[in-house]
């Protein structure tokens, strides 16, 4: 993989990660969707089926940020994946930028995966070779890499460890205020395991 070296393509990474740090604020009331479960279709057999497990369910939450005077920050969002039964586990939080008419993750969390991340890059950049539990992919230490580390295949390959596990969504809600610097997370309710409740 090679490091990005064009000047437009630094300039494009170097905003990704001031949009990672600069302070922002949740606009709005964001709430729960679940996701339609589908397998993917057979050869020569047209649209995917519904798939009946109710064990493979997620559902979304889809956050619209807003600068320090309210006002919307075009083309940013950030995302919450989790499962619909199975409470605490692999929860995966995206932020995430439009860039031609699709959505770029430029920094995610995985928190209480079910299995560890291994830094494809650690030694190049003295990061940990293996990580168990939750980590964060900043946008910073993979923009080291260049371009191609945002891109599906790679898909941010390098990642910290979060020290603390979180013991409640409110957890991770405060968890992501912190990493990417996101004010109002902590009153946005949880995904309804148990009938709902806030985080």
């Amino acid at each position: 993989m090679r490091v990005a070296d064009s000047s437009a393509e630094r300039a494009r990474l170097s905003g990704w990660c001031e949009l990672e740090a600069r302070r922002k604020i949740l606009f709005g009331y964001p709430h729960w969707i679940p996701q339609p479960v589908t397998k993917p279709p057979k050869p020569k057999h047209g649209q995917p089926k519904p798939f009946k497990s109710v064990q493979a369910k997620r559902t979304v939450l889809l956050v619209t940020l807003s600068d320090e005077t309210g006002t919307t920050i075009e083309g940013l969002r950030l995302r919450v994946t989790a499962w619909e039964n199975r409470k605490m586990a692999d929860i995966t939080a995206t932020l995430e930028v439009l860039e031609v008419e699709q959505w770029v993750c430029i920094s995610r969390v995985d928190f209480l995966p079910p299995a560890p991340h291994g830094n494809k890059f650690w030694r190049r950049f003295q990061l940990a070779p293996e990580i168990s539990g939750s980590h964060i992919h900043f946008c910073r230490d993979n923009a080291r890499i260049g371009a191609l580390a945002f891109s599906k295949a790679e898909n941010l390959p390098n990642a910290a460890p979060i020290e603390t596990e979180p013991q409640s969504f409110r957890d991770i809600c405060r968890m992501l205020e912190r990493s990417w610097n996101v004010d109002g997370l902590v009153g946005v309710k949880a995904p309804d395991w148990d009938g709902g409740f806030l985080c």
